[in-house]
């Protein structure tokens, strides 16, 4: 047996780094778009330097969005999955 998952990972400052698993890539990258919207912050009043903030493209990476001037950020991998082939 063996297929693909497409893995979340969110890395914020106030939690643990958390870990979600899809089978499509369309609702993992959907889901990291609504967490990055969810969790998201504005900069201070007067925050004019915004570098680092906003979707980047990062090879190997499906989605890759910092969601804050702290460096919060969600992210999307393709992943291989292989288990053991079993009669049917």
């Amino acid at each position: 047996m063996s297929g693909k998952v497409y893995v979340v990972i969110t890395e914020d400052r106030h939690t643990d780094v958390e870990v979600d698993l899809f089978t499509t890539p369309e609702s993992a990258v959907a889901f990291a778009r609504q967490r990055a919207a969810d969790w998201g912050q504005l900069p201070p009043e007067g925050y004019e330097d915004d570098d680092g903030v906003g979707v980047q493209e990062i090879e190997g990476r499906l989605y890759h969005e910092t969601y804050s001037g702290e460096g919060d950020r969600v992210w999307v991998i393709e992943k291989d999955i292989h288990g053991p082939e079993v009669d049917r």
